[in-house]
């Protein structure tokens, strides 16, 4: 899994920052800000060494949940 604070370069020429990770299903999702504009974030399933957009709602509701109860379990 990627360490939070992780700096990732992305194709489409922006540097995002992973803001939270977490296993569901057996697959490893991360939770992504842009460095320069906080406003563009995304949700991607770690797949090898890709990294797909979810663009399934459902799925985005899912792991929001799984992040936040992670987050105040620290």
């Amino acid at each position: 899994m990627f360490d939070i604070g992780t700096i990732i370069d992305l194709d489409d020429n922006n540097s995002y920052t992973v803001i939270s990770s977490v296993k569901y299903n057996n697959k490893e999702y991360l939770y992504l800000i842009d460095l320069n504009e906080n406003s563009n974030m995304m949700f991607v399933e770690k797949l090898g060494d890709e990294l797909i957009p979810i663009k399934d709602n459902k799925l985005v509701k899912d792991l929001i949940s799984l992040m936040n109860d992670e987050i105040n379990n620290i």
